[in-house]
């Protein structure tokens, strides 16, 4: 749910923005007392326990080698993707570079969390040349005036 929906949905609650309805409830940016206490146990341990994860790793033990690749080399969460898309001069030309995404979507060439990212670039891309339009309109206007 997006911000602006839960605010929304507060608002018609009775909630005002930036006031709890709990004035003492857990503290902004607090944390917990079981994070505080692992942290304390853990102060000036982090290098001696990395240095042991390595030794175990180069000792064979694959959940350190695990732990040390993850750490080199992070899963990656999304990457390229590559597709024949419509170019977009106009906002009317929207509606043909979606149709081009469910094309690709109902190929298999994406997924559908790519097609959803892309769709939202291509609405806000949408949005920016419609407002260009409207401005060009705009001025066209006031110049015959």
């Amino acid at each position: 749910m997006t911000v602006a929906k839960i605010r929304e949905k507060q608002s018609r609650k009775g909630f005002k923005p930036g006031q709890s309805n709990n004035p003492s409830g857990r503290p902004y940016r607090s944390r917990n007392k079981s994070t505080l206490a692992l942290e304390t146990l853990l102060e000036g341990e982090g290098e001696a326990i990395t240095r042991k994860t390595i030794e175990n790793a180069l000792n064979g033990d694959m959940t350190a080698i695990k732990l040390c690749i993850e750490m080199l080399i992070p899963l990656r969460k999304d990457g390229p993707i590559c597709f024949d898309l419509t170019e977009m001069k106009s906002a009317d030309d929207s509606a043909k570079a979606m149709a081009s995404i469910l094309r690709t979507l109902a190929n298999g060439d994406i997924t559908p969390n790519e097609a959803s990212s892309v769709s939202r670039i291509i609405e806000a891309y949408r949005k920016t040349l419609e407002t260009a339009e409207l401005e060009d309109r705009l001025e066209a206007l006031e110049q015959k005036v």
